[in-house]
């Protein structure tokens, strides 16, 4: 107790005992699943958690403009290997950091979902008490402007919001309440 460890295993069956942890994270992990391995994912979780404990759950958003174009890349770039799309970036000088960035993002297996899809989700597996949280991330201040209709710092609203962002990242804390 009072260290952190790090497995590698299998998300769909830990290993964990039942009831182990007060709070669980998931950042940014479940919209690399299958549509039909979510449930299971949160149910694993749900398992793991004891009563009253809370979750941290990230998943990418739905509707964005965006996601149809990175969709559309992965099934692109399916047949070209990884090792040539990073000479490619590495001629265009891009970072490391970035490469890597850019070959995940067209690679690897995305999810798209939508808020209230979260919620009945996790709120089937017996969550509640949701916040939506707000992070560091650049879309979480479209969010802002297409939710509430304002821009702080520019006092103006995006018309296009929805179409360039989406449902934005869905960031949620929930408390598992049975």
């Amino acid at each position: 107790r009072g260290r952190a460890e790090f497995r590698v295993g299998n998300l769909l069956d830990t290993g964990y005992d039942s009831d182990s942890f007060d709070f669980c994270v998931s950042n940014g992990v479940f919209h690399h699943l299958n549509r039909d391995d979510l449930p299971l994912a949160v149910a694993e979780v749900t398992r793991v958690l004891r009563n009253g404990g809370w979750f941290w759950y990230y998943i990418d958003g739905s509707g964005a403009i965006s996601n149809d174009l990175w969709n559309t890349t992965v099934k692109i770039l399916a047949d070209v290997d990884v090792r040539t799309i990073e000479s490619v970036l590495h001629i265009m000088n891009v970072s490391r950091n970035k490469m890597i960035h850019i070959v995940d993002s067209t690679s690897a297996t995305y999810y798209h979902s939508d808020y209230d899809e979260v919620i009945a989700e996790l709120t089937q597996a017996g969550f509640g008490e949701f916040r939506r949280m707000k992070g560091g991330d650049v879309l979480d201040y479209a969010y802002d402007q297409m939710i509430f209709g304002t821009d702080d710092a520019h006092n103006d609203t995006d018309a296009y919001a929805l179409e360039k962002f989406g449902t934005g990242p869905i960031r949620i804390v929930c408390k598992l309440l049975s």
